[in-house]
């Protein structure tokens, strides 16, 4: 089994929610995606804290996805790390990837540092600001680019580490 953690990391309020929502929204829409369960502990909009469990037929194996949004404070990482753990023992035979969001202060990051151990690998993706035309964009333009083409680029990476393990 592969336990693969990977960390949307950034400053409160930059949009690691809103990826990590479209990435799960990108996820269920795929047809070989089975999705297990949504927790929602939000107002049901795009910037709501979330929690999703799937699973993924990746040429004829399947593997576990789980996605934890919220990430800005010590007590989510612990709601995150909970939920995680629940599915962790649902599947203890298949590969699993958990995607959850860490913000740069507190002590979000200290906990998920410490919830690394030899089965566990973690993978840092810092949440950045991208925005491709000339003219400046306005926030909620620049927030809405940048989070899809960041769920986009986290869905890649993980069609990369799927396919890389069946490599091996």
């Amino acid at each position: 089994m592969l336990l693969k953690t990977l960390v949307l990391y950034g400053p409160s309020q930059c949009g690691k929610t809103h990826c990590l929502n479209y990435l799960a929204d990108k996820l269920i829409k795929e047809p070989n995606v089975k999705l297990l369960e949504k927790k929602s502990n939000g107002n049901g909009f795009d910037n709501s804290d979330n929690y999703y469990a799937m699973l993924i037929n990746a040429e004829g194996k399947d593997v576990l996805v789980v996605i934890t949004t919220q990430g800005d404070f010590e007590y989510a990482e612990e709601v995150n790390y909970e939920f995680f753990q629940k599915y962790e023992k649902f599947f203890p035979e298949i590969d699993i990837y958990w995607f959850t969001a860490s913000r740069t202060k507190g002590k979000t990051t200290s906990f998920i540092e410490e919830k690394q151990n030899e089965e566990m690998k973690l993978l840092w993706i810092c949440k950045g600001y991208v925005y491709p035309n000339t003219a400046p964009p306005t926030i909620a333009e620049l927030y809405k680019y940048s989070d899809k083409h960041t769920a986009d680029s986290l869905l890649e990476i993980l069609n990369h580490l799927i396919r890389e393990k069946e490599n091996k």
